[in-house]
């Protein structure tokens, strides 16, 4: 009996182990070379930070795809330097050999025509330790000066998590993501910093307005950390870790596959940021993320959306094959993707085969045309005018008191008449006549408000921010629904609805510079596109955005 269990023991170990062979999806086939002429490329690896290897086969054919690209970009998704990051001290030997070879990689790219784009990695961050945000800004700077582009290299910018969005292409839209920062324990930017993100839920609320703006349009994200993987940080390792040593190596691979470190797919902090990820990456047909945590080519399929995972360039671990995966390699390589005019994409993979690099997997992952009419609302709602028009309006009758309630109880009455009171003559706002015309750049951040923020043919910025506030928000997921949630949305009460706009006349009295909030009704306007269904039929604050310079509002 001890004899079967042993052998049931050992069939499961090997059937979730990995290795470093190359997997193909059954009856696969190359796919043939699209129709279309090419427009776009897009190369990618990560795990780069160990190029002592500098004479690699696999760079030297990297090196004749960059030189080949006439119309591209590439992207390192991390842990670009050494195991710690870059150290402040310009003098010491660890600062030394990060930067030699950071020095080899750069030069490298320094001769390459198209755009450069590095997303730091939790090697970049310290291996997520004490020094992290300090070594990924001291990263950024270094990068920055010895590339000199016209561009900001390493995306997102000053250990900001992003998202940072470029519009690459009229169709084709690249996303960035510092998915360190989500994980990070020690300090880093936050409420208050550069980065214009109060935390994790303004995070994905950002991202989620970009993938929806971009709705018709080819999107690829870019981040270190994957959504799925067949590594281990999945909790994937090779047979003989299980046997090093005997129990522990077992049981120790067990907890990187249900438990996890903070660096594993299975650590709860983790989980969330891949449950809101893949979540908001759902919306979007044919959406691809790339990454390169692991140290393995992998492409994984889930629904309409891509996975893909390139992060061996100079060195590979093992890669268990299925599991949801299409395609899987230990082998030494990079990721490219190749964008056609006639609206295919492409997905191949480069690899070290024999000693000798070659293209050892190529599939094309879907077909896009792009349709700029279906965004012009502007045109679509042209004769759509409410300029002149005024209501009556309140900002929210939830706080109202029963009827059957004669005393205020705990809560107190507060400002519950002011919130119920009916507004009158409000000027109604219309995003298609307003200073000749504005766009909605993006949703605002922020908990308790909806905000929408604006801009005008001049480029200068404006917002509307909701007057009514939504404090569910603000409550942790679990208690929503419950007691507490409706006790803290009653709070709401405790402050005025219309306090902001005491504040300018205030501020001009002792010099104090200040903005011009305007109380408006913003209706159900379709020329607010996605947005419509979030925002509109109620009462707003409108003002300027005092972004770069504002003078003309002293």
């Amino acid at each position: 009996m001890i004899r079967y269990w042993k052998f049931i023991l050992i069939a499961l170990i090997c059937w979730s182990c990995a290795s470093l062979k190359t997997h193909f999806p059954a009856g696969y086939q190359p796919e043939a070379e699209s129709s279309g002429a090419l427009e776009y490329s897009l190369i990618f690896f990560g795990g780069a930070d160990k190029s002592e290897a500098h004479d690699a086969p696999i760079l030297s054919i990297l090196g004749d795809h960059m030189a080949s690209m006439d119309k591209g970009s590439l992207v390192l998704l991390g842990n670009n330097g050494a195991k710690r990051g870059l150290t402040d001290s310009t003098k010491n030997s660890i600062r030394l050999k990060t930067e030699a070879i950071l020095r080899r990689k750069l030069d490298m790219l320094s001769s390459f025509k198209g755009d450069v784009y590095i997303v730091p990695g939790n090697h970049d961050w310290d291996r997520g330790g004490k020094q992290g945000y300090s070594r990924v800004t001291l990263l950024e700077d270094y990068v920055e000066e010895v590339l000199d582009r016209d561009q900001d290299v390493v995306v997102p910018s000053s250990g900001c998590p992003g998202p940072f969005d470029v519009q690459v292409q009229d169709d084709l839209v690249l996303i960035f993501l510092n998915t360190q920062w989500w994980l990070h324990e020690w300090d880093k930017p936050g409420p208050g910093s550069a980065c214009d993100m109060e935390d994790e839920l303004d995070f994905i609320v950002q991202l989620d307005d970009i993938v929806k703006r971009n709705i018709n349009k080819k999107i690829v994200v870019a981040g270190h950390h994957p959504v799925f993987s067949n590594g281990p940080h999945g909790g994937y390792f090779p047979a003989y870790a299980h046997f090093i040593p005997p129990v522990l190596g077992s049981t120790y691979a067990w907890y990187r596959k249900h438990i996890g470190g903070l660096q594993d797919l299975a650590d709860t902090k983790y989980k969330v940021m891949r449950n809101g990820l893949e979540s908001i990456f759902a919306q979007h047909p044919n959406l691809v993320y790339l990454d390169g945590h692991e140290k393995s080519l992998q492409y994984h399929r889930k629904g309409d959306q891509h996975y893909v995972v390139s992060g061996a360039i100079v060195k590979s671990t093992a890669v268990a094959k299925g599991h949801g995966a299409t395609f899987v390699s230990g082998t030494p390589g990079f990721g490219k993707m190749n964008f056609y005019d006639n609206g295919d994409v492409y997905l191949e993979f480069w690899g070290e085969t024999g000693g000798q690099p070659k293209l050892i997997y190529k599939e094309k992952l879907y077909n896009h045309v792009y349709d700029p009419d279906s965004e012009d609302l502007e045109a679509r709602y042209a004769d759509l005018d409410y300029s002149g028009q005024r209501v009556n309006a309140v900002a929210t009758t939830k706080l109202n008191r029963k009827k059957t309630k004669k005393r205020p109880g705990l809560a107190g009455n507060n400002y519950r008449k002011e919130w119920g009171t009916e507004m009158q003559d409000v000027r109604v706002f219309d995003i298609g006549k307003e200073k000749g015309g504005m766009k909605v750049v993006q949703r605002g951040g922020g908990l308790q408000t909806k905000s929408l923020r604006l801009e005008e043919k001049s480029g200068k910025q404006f917002v509307l921010r909701s007057i009514e506030k939504f404090a569910e928000k603000a409550v942790p997921s679990a208690l929503r629904g419950t007691v507490v949630a409706s006790l803290v949305a009653d709070q709401v009460s405790a402050s005025h609805p219309y306090a902001a706009f005491v504040i300018p006349p205030m501020a001009e009295a002792v010099g104090v510079y200040h903005t011009n909030p305007e109380l408006v009704y913003l209706p159900d306007d379709p020329r607010l596109g996605i947005y419509q269904q979030d925002f509109g039929d109620g009462l707003y604050l409108y003002e300027e955005r005092p972004a770069k310079d504002r003078r003309e509002l002293a």
